[in-house]
Parts: C-alpha cells; sequence; structure tokens
C-alpha cells in the first residue's frame, strides 16, 4: 500500500494537481476574459475593450415561424444569418427608428439557415403574399454567398419552420448541469492546446499598417478563417450556377411584386486586406465578381462600398476587434444607407 501511495505521489497526483490548477486558472481568470465571438472561439484574452452606446430598446419584430409571417405587411421583412440577428445594435434597429416598420424572420439556428432557400420557399409557397409592393432584404455574409447559392433547391414542399425542439423544465436543467460540468475541464484542455499550437485556431490574426482598432488592438486584425478557407474568389465552375440562382430568386420576388433586395456583408478580412502588412494571404475579391456577372444589378448591395471609404480615412472599429460581425457604427451606416435606397 505505501509502495503504492508512493508511486501515485510522482505520477498520478502531479497530473491531477496540474489539470486542477488550469481548470481553475482558465476558468475563472482567462475565461471571463475572452470577450466577444473571437474571445470564445480563439481562446484570446481581450477583456472589456468596448463600452457603446445603443439603443435603448428593440424597434422592430421578431417572428419566428413562416405561420407568423404569413399576414404580416411591413415596410420591409428581413432574412439573414448572424449579421441580421444582432439585436438592439442591428442594422434593422436603426432603419426602425427612422419610422419604418421592419420584422426580422428569424427561425431557431437562424444564422445557421441558408437565407436564400428561406426567402425562395417563403415567396414561393405564398407565405409572404402579404408583401406584394413591400421590401423584402435579403442578408447573406459574403463567406457563405458562394455556398448558399450553390445548394439551394427549387423544390416546391420544402418549407420547414426550423422550430427548437421543446423540453420540459427538468430535463433542461440536468442537461444545462451535465454540460457545465463537461465543459469546465474540456474548454480549459483547448486553452492549452491552442495556445501549444496543438490544435489549429479557427481565427487568424494578421498586423495592420495603420490603427484601425481600439487601444492595444490598434494594428491586430483578427478574423475568422471562413473569410479565407470558403474562398477568396469564385470558382469558374459555379459562376453560371450564382447567376441562375440569383435570377431564379429575382425572378420568384417580381412574380409576387416583392421589392427584394440582396444585402452581402462583407467579411472582416475582404473589408481590411488592404491593410494587412505582408499579406501572406490571396486577395479576396468575391464581391467584385458577383457584380460583374449580375452586371451590376442595382437590387444588389455590396456594404464593402458602403463601409471601405471609412477604412481608407482611418475611421476606427468598423468591425470589433473580437469578433467577426461589424460594430454599431458599421450596423448604423448600413442601416441609414437601406433607408435613403429605399426612398
Amino acid at each position: 500500500m505505501k509502495k503504492f501511495l508512493i508511486k501515485i505521489s510522482y505520477t498520478i497526483l502531479p497530473m491531477w494537481l496540474f489539470l486542477t490548477g488550469l481548470t481553475i486558472y482558465y476558468n475563472f481568470y482567462i475565461k471571463p476574459r475572452e470577450t466577444k465571438e473571437f474571445g470564445a472561439l480563439g481562446k484570446i484574452d481581450f477583456g472589456e475593450i468596448y463600452n457603446e452606446q445603443i439603443p435603448d430598446k428593440l424597434y422592430y419584430t421578431i417572428k419566428k415561424s413562416p405561420e407568423t409571417v404569413k399576414n404580416c405587411s411591413p415596410d420591409v421583412l428581413t432574412i439573414g444569418d448572424s449579421f441580421s440577428q444582432q439585436g438592439k445594435i442591428g442594422y434593422q434597429n436603426f432603419i426602425a427608428q427612422n419610422g419604418i416598420s421592419v420584422i426580422n424572420y428569424e427561425p431557431y439556428n437562424a444564422h445557421m439557415i441558408n437565407p436564400f432557400q428561406s426567402a425562395y420557399d417563403l415567396i414561393n409557397q405564398n407565405y409572404l403574399d402579404s408583401m406584394a409592393e413591400k421590401t423584402l432584404i435579403v442578408e447573406t455574409v459574403e463567406r457563405n454567398i458562394i455556398l448558399w447559392l450553390k445548394f439551394m433547391t427549387f423544390d416546391n414542399n420544402r418549407v420547414k419552420t426550423y422550430e427548437k425542439p421543446k423540453q420540459t423544465k427538468i430535463s433542461e436543467q440536468k442537461e444545462a448541469q451535465t454540460n457545465t460540468q463537461k465543459s469546465l475541464l474540456i474548454e480549459a484542455k483547448n486553452f492549452l492546446m491552442m495556445n501549444l499550437n496543438v490544435v489549429k485556431k479557427p481565427t487568424r490574426h494578421c498586423k495592420l499598417t495603420k490603427d484601425l482598432f481600439v487601444d492595444k488592438f490598434a494594428r491586430d486584425l483578427y478574423f475568422y478563417q471562413n473569410d479565407i478557407e470558403n474562398g477568396t474568389t469564385i470558382p469558374s465552375e459555379l459562376k453560371s450556377t450564382v447567376k441562375q440562382n440569383l435570377g431564379r430568386l429575382f425572378n420568384k420576388a417580381e412574380e409576387k411584386r416583392i421589392n427584394i433586395k440582396i444585402l452581402i456583408a462583407v467579411d472582416k478580412y475582404d473589408l481590411y486586406q488592404d491593410y494587412i502588412e505582408n499579406n501572406p494571404y490571396q486577395p479576396k475579391t468575391v464581391n467584385e465578381e458577383i457584380e460583374k456577372l449580375t452586371n451590376g444589378d442595382p437590387r444588389i448591395i455590396y456594404t464593402k462600398k458602403i463601409l471601405k471609404p471609412y477604412i481608407d480615412n482611418g475611421e476606427k472599429d468598423m468591425f470589433y476587434v473580437n469578433d467577426s460581425h461589424w460594430s454599431a457604427k458599421s450596423a448604423t451606416i448600413v442601416g441609414n444607407y437601406l433607408v435613403e435606397n429605399l426612398k
């Protein structure tokens, strides 16, 4: 027994102490400082670096299923990914503050659902008949636009509600408790693996040639790896698909007399790429290629064109340094641009 205890003292015990210490250090010191999306994804200590003035309330309405949208007739209906689910600092809130009625279609897991497909299905299945002569804004982030258009289908029986599965309060509590217990050690392990470069971070980091972010991160560009990995150009074999499927969506909206607009939320990498020091990546030209394919169709709005002049003039924090989404400042600019466009 004595030999066994001695053996444990220099084998298992040190490892247990290390893991316990790592778990405590990570969960109580580092994790609370992993602010916004990239803090959590990349296990990066950003700290609390933003203290924004945000609108006091939500000025637009959210609908969760096709049935709840069916008889609505707002001035504007928005369908989109996570850029359309930013709540009080979303571009819709700044549109709505101008006296324009706005509804955002936000089913469960909206950020993972193809917005082009959702829009086509809702129009095709007559859920948006009340939107005749009104405006439908279909928003997508640039890095996903080719995938969304590539995998569009035109089946007449496709509409889904995407509702969250119902759970009892007891099952929800048990699930939350189990997930918390598992995550304490797993997240600490992931933190260690990422910082030892054993596991690749889902974020990329480059230095900038001028100050474009806040404080100590002024020249640090953190962006989502899929800005690059999903492609910096449109593959030649997909160009006809992109053009054709956009055309089918436009035609379906015209058939129902809906004023449709496509809003492309620029990738963070694309917006800042001109100011990356010794840029190791290929230039991204997806926006420009779509504009060429569609002959400059005015129904497609490129937020890169709206926001890039601000970057060129040295405006800071057009995107959050620690997130893949634009800031409230940019959402305001985009929202106000859309108000003028709607007029």
